[in-house]
């Protein structure tokens, strides 16, 4: 639960995913928004800003939650609880498409960034 805390205070954090124009140039940026620009209209680029801000809100709150002293591990945990929860276990294509609708799935470019948080914590050390 702590984790999950700490991702929410990210969200208070981050001003930036306040301003509808700073999540529209954030997710710009990602090789993904120019595809949902292109391809998925006004809902998918909707959809690639809040993904953009769920990313910045783990990173944040992966900063507050191993700066708190716990584990950086239990924050990749709580994934697997999510996703464990809510059966959301599908890493492939078809996982991918079922993802499309959610601004809050636990997909493998989140697991991904995850795991690259663990490894520069554990380089820190």
């Amino acid at each position: 639960m702590a984790f999950f805390y700490a991702h929410e205070i990210g969200h208070a954090l981050d001003n930036p995913c306040k301003s509808p124009a700073a999540r529209a140039q954030m997710a710009s940026a990602t090789f993904g928004g120019e595809l949902d620009r292109l391809f998925g209209g006004e809902q998918r680029e909707a959809i690639q800003e809040q993904r953009t801000c769920e990313a910045r809100a783990d990173e944040i709150g992966f900063r507050i939650f191993t700066a708190a002293g716990y584990n950086p591990f239990d924050a990749a945990g709580a994934f697997g609880r999510i996703e464990m929860l809510l059966g959301d276990t599908s890493t492939g294509v078809l996982g991918r498409l079922a993802a499309l609708g959610s601004d809050h799935p636990i997909t493998p470019d989140r697991i991904r960034h995850m795991r690259a948080l663990l490894i520069q914590q554990m380089q820190r050390r």
